[in-house]
This record gives C-alpha cells, sequence and structure tokens, in this order.
C-alpha cells in the first residue's frame, strides 16, 4: 500500500469518529441540549439526568444505536489494524532492505579497503625489490670497478689466493705482506704486516666500526680508514699535515713510495697531493693535467700505478716480468700494488665492457650482439666459471687461468 492509501486509510478513520460522536449528539439532542449559534451540544450533567428519565423502550433504543456504532468502529478499527500490519510488514521489507544494502556498502567498502591494502603492500614490495636489485647492481658494479679477479705474484700466494674474493673491498701490500678487507667488515692479513696496524686490526671488536680502506708501505708506513669516518696513518710529517688539512672522507686513496717522505693522495674529488714520487709518474701527471684520478699506488723501487675515472690506467716502473704479466690483462686492470722483492699484485674485470653483466645476469643474447656464434658459445661457457671465493682451493686459479688462456686465445 502506498503513501496515498494509508493517508486516505486515517481520514476515514477520523471521519467516522466523528460521524460516530456527531451520530450520538443528535441522538440526544431531542432530550435536552443547547445551541451556541453554530451546533448543538448536550451538557454533560443534563444528559445523565435526561437518560435516566428514559424508559427502557427508549433505552433499548439508544442502546441498539451505540451497540451498533460501536461494531463499526470495531470493523474500522480490524480494518486500520489489518492496514497497519500491512504497512509495518512494507516498512520491514524497507528496513532489511536498507539493512541489506548497508552490509553490502560495508562489503564493497571492506574489500575496496583490502584492495588498497593489497596494492600498497604490493607496490611496498616491489619497491624493496627494486632497492634491492639497486643495492645489487651497485655492489656489482663496485666489485666490477675494483676487480673481482686478481694475478700476482707476491709471498704466501696461496693464502692470499684462498682468501681472495668478490666480496674484497680493499687489498694492499706493503714489505712482504698482503692485507684485505671484507664486505662484511672482516679482514685478512699475512706475515709482515706493520706492528702498530696488525695491532689495531688484531685487536679490535666487532662492535668498533669496521675498516673500509687500507694502504700499507715500506718502513712500517701504513694509513686505515673506518666506516664511521676516522683514520690512523704513521707517515713523514708532511703527509699528516696534507691529510690533517682535509677530511678524512675526501680521501680516496694513499699511496707510499721509496722513501720515508715519499706519498701520493688521491681525494674523492680527483684533486691529488703528491711528494717525492718517480720522475715517469711526475710526467704523466703532468702531461694529463686533469682532476679525474681515482687511485694511484707507489712501490718499494719507483714502481706506480695510476687509475682514471674513465677507467683508463697507467703504470711503469716494474720488472720485465710483472710488466709481461699485467700486459696480458692491460686494458682491464683494475687496481694494482707493489711489495718488497718485485712482488705485486693486480685485480681486473674479465671483460672491457657491458659483456660481464649479460654474463653475471645470464641474460639470453644473439651472436650478432658480440660477433660470431663461436664466441657466444664461448661466452656461455665462460658464465658458467665461478668467481674465486674465500676459502677456495687452489683449484679455483686453475680454472680462473683457465678461462683466461681462452680468452686470450679467442683475442688472437
Amino acid at each position: 500500500m502506498g503513501t496515498t492509501d494509508e493517508s486516505k486509510s486515517k481520514v476515514q478513520v477520523v471521519a467516522l469518529l466523528e460521524s460516530a460522536y456527531q451520530t450520538s449528539i443528535q441522538g440526544f439532542a431531542s432530550v435536552i441540549g443547547y445551541d451556541d449559534g453554530q451546533s448543538y451540544h448536550t451538557k454533560p450533567e443534563e444528559l445523565v439526568e435526561a437518560t435516566s428519565a428514559l424508559d427502557d423502550r427508549e433505552c433499548q433504543g439508544l442502546e441498539t444505536e451505540v451497540k451498533k456504532q460501536i461494531q463499526q468502529l470495531d470493523a474500522e478499527i480490524a480494518k486500520m489494524q489489518a492496514d497497519r500490519d500491512g504497512l509495518a510488514h512494507i516498512l520491514n521489507e524497507i528496513n532489511n532492505e536498507r539493512e541489506m544494502e548497508r552490509q553490502r556498502q560495508a562489503a564493497l567498502e571492506a574489500a575496496r579497503i583490502a584492495e588498497q591494502k593489497r596494492r600498497a603492500e604490493a607496490e611496498a614490495e616491489a619497491e624493496r625489490a627494486k632497492r634491492r636489485r639497486i643495492e645489487k647492481e651497485r655492489k656489482e658494479t663496485e666489485r666490477s670497478d675494483r676487480g673481482k679477479y686478481i694475478d700476482f705474484n707476491l709471498h704466501e700466494s696461496d693464502y692470499v689466493q684462498q682468501n681472495f674474493g668478490k666480496t674484497v673491498t680493499s687489498m694492499a701490500m706493503g714489505g712482504t705482506a698482503t692485507v684485505m678487507l671484507y664486505e662484511d667488515g672482516d679482514w685478512m692479513y699475512t706475515a709482515g704486516l706493520p706492528k702498530l696496524l696488525h695491532n689495531k686490526l688484531k685487536g679490535r671488536a666487532k662492535h668498533h666500526p669496521s675498516p673500509v680502506y687500507v694502504a700499507v708501505g715500506s718502513q712500517d708506513r701504513y694509513y686505515i680508514k673506518f666506516s664511521n669516518g676516522k683514520s690512523e696513518w704513521v707517515g713523514c710529517d708532511d703527509l699528516t699535515e696534507e691529510l690533517n688539512s682535509s677530511s678524512s672522507s675526501k680521501v680516496k686513496s694513499v699511496a707510499f713510495g721509496e722513501e720515508w717522505d715519499s706519498y701520493f693522495v688521491v681525494y674523492t674529488d680527483g684533486g691529488y697531493a703528491y711528494q717525492s714520487v718517480p720522475s715517469e709518474l711526475v710526467k704523466l701527471i703532468k702531461k694529463r693535467i686533469k682532476a679525474d684520478l681515482s687511485c694511484v699506488s707507489l712501490g718499494p723501487d719507483g714502481e706506480y700505478y695510476v687509475g682514471a675515472e674513465d677507467g683508463r690506467a697507467w703504470w711503469g716502473g716494474m720488472h720485465a716480468d710483472n710488466l709481461s704479466i699485467a700486459g696480458k690483462v692491460k686494458d682491464r686492470i683494475k687496481f694494482m700494488d707493489f711489495g718488497d722483492d718485485d712482488s705485486f699484485f693486480f685485480g681486473y674485470s674479465l671483460f672491457r665492457c657491458a659483456c660481464e653483466y649479460l654474463l653475471q645476469s645470464r641474460v639470453s643474447f644473439p651472436a650478432t650482439m658480440i660477433g660470431t656464434s663461436s664466441t657466444a658459445q664461448w661466452l656461455g661457457r665462460l658464465s658458467a666459471v665461478p668467481v674465486w671465493q674465500r676459502g677456495s682451493t687452489s683449484a679455483g686459479k686453475m680454472v680462473a687461468r683457465s678461462a683466461w688462456n681462452k680468452e686470450r686465445q679467442f683475442k688472437s
């Protein structure tokens, strides 16, 4: 039933009640009443007196009329009750529909929030994966830049070979000693390390700032920098004055030469300072006239190595045999250092360009990208060659040298 029907029912009931009232009044009007000019009214006290004066016949007639009107009212009431029940049912249906709609909207909102949360979590995970990928690529770039492979002619070579790996962040020689620092803050060194440096490393607790860079020279000279930015060294007064003139965070490399007062410092902005270095090195530096150096190494017998930010490198003052060894991978050498008795080592990468990234990522690429199908097959075999890890045996060096020899054969 609509709203209009409901209103009509209410009007009919009100009209019926008014009609019953008027009928009752008019029924008693003949007994006694008064006229106010608009309608006829029976005074209550007079109505009682008049009613008591009626005879039985008149009372029966009045009783019959009252019962009749009561029956009519009961019928109207029953009809109104039925109408009310119907309207109540409709109202209940409306409320049920409203509740179902509320629940549906609540479910939609919950689903929207859940989807929003899922997307946020997915985006957060994607961002974390991106950061992990970027960090991995950054580490791989750093490892490649410093050289993930080494060759050497040095004291305790087997021990050095067993402990070298791609996680070595800094490696240095001085006298007969070799020292290596690792990404996890650990370190390794051989006999002959300067006493003060040996004590600094051996007695260092794990919770102390870890060493991040080290350089060693003859005559017990050394320079070491820690993760908190602090550094310590032993060297000539001029070197101390130079290092004290700038923050240690700006120092990129330090080298100690043949004499006590011989040194070369390279800064993070490519600038440098040096004293009493080989004349050939001075000529090279003055000829280039560029502040783009990445590192410089000096040896005890006039050896030197210079690396630039663009990947180019120069070296000299070395024994002919060592020059021959370095010449095999000359365009891929990343770092070099020198010790006593013509000992030296150098770090290098297998490739000069993005080929190494393709191999490390094991990306499928057509032979046309690198030349011939035989080249692609050879690179595929080379990708299976493991990088030397700490704790590896001499077989690791044999495998690496085997890969090196294959490369030389291919280039020839």
